[in-house]
């Protein structure tokens, strides 16, 4: 039976026959959403490489259906309708449905139980997970609900909070001991959180269970916000921490492919 194929490689695109005008069209919602600023009529006619009058009664079209909208100053943005298609795929069945190819892929990697979360009424959330190879696996429950002070979804996303959100959440959570390692002092979680956000992952050193050691990383939707935590959990033995840096380059890097197919790009966050 042949492999799977993605949409990518089921042709090449070379000889796939394009309607050249949705092709335009879309060349154009491109250029002006990768743009930090409005542009106009000549500046999109002449990136495009299209006459104006062409390029004109394209953008009219794109700002009628709502993909594009024109300014008082004649200039184009983008339309309120691609925010509205954007919200629409950030719902939690399609993060669970993208992130699923990340967390096998981080599985294999690492032969530890992976798993995304959602920060909900200051808990991490599991919405998803999958099984490493590892011949200790872990029972993490889809929908359990985890103390974000001391678990490393938690923590990835507490930490890309602003700093007074930080101190509102820790105003309103006791910090109450899961296990002996647990971080009780606000000061020092605090200090644990600037550090994940300068690193880019968070850490659960037997925080929440005394045999465990988790790394996760945040996942950014197209505005650069986090959303999501990707991690990884495995047994002390084997998530050492020796292993550490290495586990953590993984696990940064399958988050950050999440975030690339949520339509995130560095310089957003």
């Amino acid at each position: 039976m042949d492999e799977m194929k993605g949409p990518a490689d089921s042709a090449d695109k070379s000889q796939v026959r394009t309607v050249q005008s949705i092709e335009r069209g879309f060349a154009i919602i491109d250029l002006i959403a990768r743009a930090d600023h409005a542009l106009t009529l000549a500046e999109i006619s002449k990136a495009i490489g299209l006459h104006t009058s062409t390029t004109f009664h394209l953008l009219r079209t794109l700002c009628v259906i709502g993909p594009v909208r024109q300014d008082a100053d004649k200039k184009y943005r983008i339309g309120p309708y691609i925010y509205g298609l954007a919200a629409g795929a950030a719902t939690e069945a399609n993060l669970v449905a993208d992130a699923m190819p990340h967390l096998e892929w981080l599985a294999n990697e690492t032969g530890e139980t992976t798993h995304i979360a959602v920060m909900a009424n200051d808990m991490a959330v599991i919405l998803a997970r999958h099984e490493g190879k590892a011949t200790v696996r872990l029972s993490e429950r889809v929908g359990a609900q985890r103390p974000a002070y001391c678990t490393a979804i938690g923590k990835a996303l507490l930490s890309q909070q602003s700093d007074k959100d930080i101190e509102t959440y820790l105003a309103r959570t006791k910090l109450a001991p899961v296990t002996d390692s647990t971080i009780t002092s606000p000061e020092r979680l605090i200090a644990d959180l600037k550090e994940a956000r300068r690193a880019g992952a968070a850490y659960d050193d037997r925080e929440f269970n005394g045999e465990l050691r988790c790394i996760a990383a945040p996942v950014r939707n197209y505005t650069g916000k986090a959303i999501a935590a990707l991690g990884m959990s495995g047994p002390l033995w084997r998530v050492s921490l020796q292993q550490l840096p290495e586990l953590t380059q993984k696990v940064i890097a399958a988050a950050n492919r999440l975030s690339g197919e949520l339509g995130y790009s560095e310089g957003k966050a």
